[in-house]
């Protein structure tokens, strides 16, 4: 999977990623088109089908994230309208300088507009741009902090499997 996706992050975020490549994230689209229930309208926005492109490019609420972001794509514009033909754009960027920290940034924006998705329409909450950014700007710090920490832990020896224990019987 890590191949397909083509990032070091989290298993979650992978997995998601995985997940939008192969459309199979529950977008309202997805779920109307598989059980006939309810609406395939963004409940975001209601401009129109809630498909992975929409909910993550084109759903009101999502376009000022990216405007906002960090982080701008803007020669993937034309292929905001296919999520896996954007995201085989994005991964050209491995070849620049950060450009592995850019994409793995890019990953968390997504998770967090799609979080941020769920908490509107299941809990009416209500996310400010700027704060949902913010959390994807923070998980991805995590993931960046988590990753010395190991590389460290494996450079001095002190990482669980790399300590010298034998086992014994607990005590009676």
């Amino acid at each position: 999977m890590e191949e397909l996706v083509g990032i070091k992050d989290k298993p979650k975020i992978k997995h998601f990623i995985w997940r939008c490549l192969y459309n199979n994230i529950p977008v309202n689209e997805l779920i109307h088109k598989r059980t006939g229930k309810g609406s395939p309208l963004c409940k975001c926005c209601g401009e129109g089908e809630e498909t992975v492109e929409h909910m993550i490019f084109f759903c009101n609420n999502a376009d000022p994230i990216w405007k906002l972001a960090p982080i701008q794509w803007d020669r993937l514009l034309q292929w905001r309208s296919n999520f896996w033909r954007w995201w085989e754009g994005i991964l050209e960027a491995r070849s620049r300088q950060r450009g592995e920290d850019h994409i793995t940034l890019t990953a968390n924006i997504i998770w967090q507009i799609w979080k941020a998705r769920n908490a509107r329409q299941f809990e009416g909450k209500y996310g400010e741009h700027m704060s949902i950014l913010e959390n994807a700007k923070n998980e991805w710090l995590e993931f960046q902090e988590e990753q010395v920490e190991n590389e460290k832990k494996h450079r001095t020896g002190t990482s669980h499997q790399m300590q010298n224990h034998q086992w014994r019987p607990p005590d009676a």
